[in-house]
C-alpha cells in the first residue's frame, strides 16, 4: 500500500513525516523526532496496550522546568524492559543552543534522578529543556513519568499541614466505613493513551 508503520509513538503520516499534534506530540520527525510535552508537577501515565500500539518501540517526552531556584525530581517507571536516554538543551555562553547527554541506556523499570538548581538553570525553554527518549520496548506496556519541582512539593506539604492544623481533631480521625483520601500528590495524575 506504500504506507508504513511509524515505530515512535506520536509520529504519524504515510511516510512518518509529521507529529500527532491532535494528541499533543510536537517537534519535527524529519530533523529529529516528536515529543509529548510534560507539564511540571504532574504525573503522567502512558498506556500502550491497544492492538494499534503493537508496532511502537519508542516514545519521547519533553519538559521545561518553569520555576527558577528549585531542584527538579525526575521519575519514570516502565512496566516492561525498556531503555532510556535523557538529554538537556540549554543556551551556551556563546548564545547558541547546546544539547548535553545526562543519562544513556538506563533501564527505565523504575528510575529517579534529582536535577540540582546549582547545576542547571531553570525558568524557561531558553535556559533548560529536558528530553527523555524511551526505546527498545515491546508493547503492551505502560509508562509513568513525572518532573516535580521540589519547592512545590514542600509548599504543598506545608499548606496541607497547616490546613490540618486548623481543623478540629475529631475531623482528622478516621471514622468507620470512610476512607481517608491520600493527599500527597502534587498536581494529580493525568492518564494518556
Amino acid at each position: 500500500s506504500g504506507n508504513c508503520f511509524c515505530t515512535t509513538k506520536g509520529i504519524t503520516g504515510d511516510h512518518c513525516e509529521k507529529c500527532d499534534t491532535q494528541n499533543h506530540y510536537f517537534g519535527d520527525p524529519i530533523k529529529e523526532s516528536c515529543f509529548y510535552d510534560l507539564a511540571i508537577d504532574y504525573q503522567f501515565t502512558f498506556n500502550l496496550s491497544k492492538p494499534e500500539d503493537k508496532h511502537y518501540t519508542a516514545i519521547n517526552f519533553k519538559n521545561v522546568p518553569t520555576k527558577p531556584d528549585v531542584d527538579v525530581d525526575f521519575s519514570i517507571t516502565c512496566s516492561v524492559p525498556a531503555k532510556m536516554n535523557l538529554t538537556y538543551r540549554h543556551s551556551s555562553k556563546e548564545g547558541s543552543r547546546k544539547e548535553d547527554l545526562v543519562l544513556t541506556e538506563k533501564n527505565c523499570s523504575m528510575f529517579k534522578f534529582r536535577f540540582s538548581k546549582g547545576d542547571y538553570t531553570f525558568g524557561n525553554e531558553e535556559n533548560t529543556t529536558f528530553y527523555v527518549y524511551v526505546y527498545d520496548f515491546q508493547p503492551p506496556l505502560w509508562i509513568v513519568i513525572s518532573f516535580l519541582s521540589i519547592l512545590s512539593w514542600i509548599s504543598f506539604s506545608s499548606s496541607l499541614h497547616s490546613q490540618h492544623a486548623s481543623l478540629p481533631s475529631s475531623l482528622l480521625q478516621p471514622s468507620c466505613g470512610k476512607s481517608n483520601r491520600n493527599m500527597t500528590d502534587t498536581g494529580g495524575d493525568r492518564d494518556f493513551m
